[in-house]
């Protein structure tokens, strides 16, 4: 299918203004107020308003233990966290998320590979992917992994192994990664991934929608753009979100974005509600 437009929402989701969403894409999480989706919710969320398809793609934290998931207050996950240790504080953007070392088997096994692990639960309930956050994590973690190995290197066997895993069980599966894009430059990361996702290619936010937006430099958007522009090439999605609200740089963005070919949302920095624009909804 051709996709022209997502949105992104991981609070207060619901199922109807999902439903009567104009988006070709749209990332959600995989629970609301911590309940999962049932299967049924989410096929009819597949389904859009003019009846066509909808990709409905799973956020899930791979670089970050969140103390609001299932698998915190589980038993074996104490036992695991007890061997698992956070390598950092808890993010201060983000409350009750904590950086794990996410090369561990033990976190691996619960993100991918145990019977019931994080990735299948996702895959029962019927979304066609999953959207990777805290892939950049491994800029936080250089020189904290083990003698002789490299973060980048780790998350990309990762990642790697979540493509196998996945595509065995659903060839369709899509893999989508947030940010990250330095990895972009190595070709076994850029097969293991369906599409990335990028925040904030053009302006940098702080986290309220009253916040100034500022503009990148034009080295800083450069860099992006060309390590996405290989994805692009690949025949891989390109979507972008730039959380700005102001006309004017929509129009802007806008424009640069159709001329690269990648994917537009404007939205809320957190994520809280869809946006509605005929610059989102860009069929």
């Amino acid at each position: 299918m051709t996709i022209r437009s997502w949105g992104y929402q991981l609070q207060n989701d619901s199922i109807t203004p999902i439903v009567n969403s104009p988006y070709d894409v749209i990332v959600i999480d995989y629970a609301k107020q911590n309940v999962p989706f049932t299967a049924a919710e989410v096929a009819a969320m597949k389904k859009k308003p003019d009846g066509s398809r909808r990709l409905v793609i799973s956020y899930i934290s791979i670089g970050e233990a969140e103390d609001y998931r299932y698998y915190w207050g589980d038993r074996a996950w104490q036992d695991k966290r007890n061997r698992l240790p956070p390598v950092a504080a808890e993010n201060p953007e983000w409350k009750g998320n904590y950086t794990v070392q996410f090369w561990e088997q033990e976190w691996q096994n619960l993100i991918l590979f145990d019977r019931d692990s994080y990735i299948n639960r996702i895959m029962d309930a019927g979304f066609d992917g999953i959207y990777l956050d805290k892939v950049d994590i491994v800029d936080d973690l250089k020189g904290k992994t083990p003698a002789g190995t490299e973060a980048s290197d780790l998350m990309i066997q990762f990642i790697r192994k979540m493509s196998i895993v996945t595509k065995r069980r659903n060839p369709q599966f899509l893999i989508i990664a947030q940010n990250a894009e330095g990895l972009l430059d190595d070709d076994g990361y850029r097969a293991s991934i369906d599409g990335v996702g990028k925040e904030g290619l053009f302006y940098t936010t702080g986290f309220s929608d009253s916040s100034k937006p500022k503009r990148l430099s034009n080295s800083d958007i450069k860099w992006s753009t060309d390590l996405l522009s290989k994805l692009k090439k690949d025949g891989k999605l390109v979507m972008v979100v730039e959380y700005v609200n102001q006309p004017e740089l929509i129009e802007r963005s806008l424009k640069d974005l159709t001329a690269l070919d990648f994917v537009p949302y404007f939205g809320p920095r957190d994520l809280s509600y869809l946006s509605y624009t005929k610059e989102t909804n860009n069929n």
